[in-house]
């Protein structure tokens, strides 16, 4: 392996990996919640009982690791980003003209934070395979499609999550229609981050090939 293809390789692999326990720890965590739920509408059957129990033990883990994992996850996150954003920057200053740094600061900052992500994933798509380094050749809606549906999915979990709340308070048996919407908003959020899975492994490949091909020009 030579020395380009691991300057990007291990932070491509740390989100992969970190992200992978985060979709797995997801999903087990809504299915617990889902059957929890359900069996606490009829208590009369002892096995369903001790079934309830290991759901609820298994509900309280998975509620507290996800959020541990998911912050390692947004960490590991930005600082593949910033390492690939920073490799393609360099090599198309004048059709990039976003800081690295203020790249990572736009995911936490509204309404940056709708839409500068997005460009910012999909000008290290577009920079990682250029050959025109002028100031308009990033033409951001020749993107694939799966970046456009991860970016519609992670913008629609993001609106689904706050009024769940809300329409679980309209009904008597607000914890079951709650469990419910719980179960939607975690197929929406485990269907972004697999398809970010798939963009990061993308993404890390075309960098490293970019830079490797540069470094093999001597034009870094």
């Amino acid at each position: 392996m030579n020395k380009a293809s691991t300057s990007v390789s291990p932070y491509g692999k740390s989100v992969k990996v970190v992200l992978l326990a985060y979709l797995i720890i997801a999903v087990v965590q809504g299915l617990s919640e889902f059957g929890y739920v359900f069996i606490q509408m009829d208590k009369k059957d002892v096995f369903l009982s001790d079934l309830s129990f290991i759901l609820w033990e298994t509900l309280s883990v998975t509620s507290t690791t996800r959020y541990v994992v998911l912050l390692l996850c947004v960490v590991c996150t930005l600082m593949w980003q910033y390492k690939c954003y920073n490799i393609v920057r360099d090599a198309n200053r004048y059709a990039i003209s976003t800081i690295p740094e203020a790249t990572l600061v736009f995911w936490f900052v509204p309404p940056f934070s709708f839409y500068i992500p997005y460009r910012t994933i999909s000008e290290i798509y577009m920079g990682s395979d250029a050959t025109d380094y002028s100031s308009d050749y990033l033409k951001l809606d020749s993107v694939p499609l799966r970046y456009k549906l991860w970016w519609a999915l992670y913008l629609i979990s993001f609106v689904f999550f706050p009024i769940r709340w809300e329409f679980s308070k309209e009904y008597s048996d607000g914890d079951w229609v709650l469990a419910r919407y719980n179960m939607i908003g975690t197929a929406i959020w485990v269907a972004c981050g697999s398809i970010f899975y798939l963009i990061v492994d993308d993404l890390t490949r075309r960098v490293s090939r970019f830079e490797s091909v540069r470094k093999t020009q001597g034009r870094t």
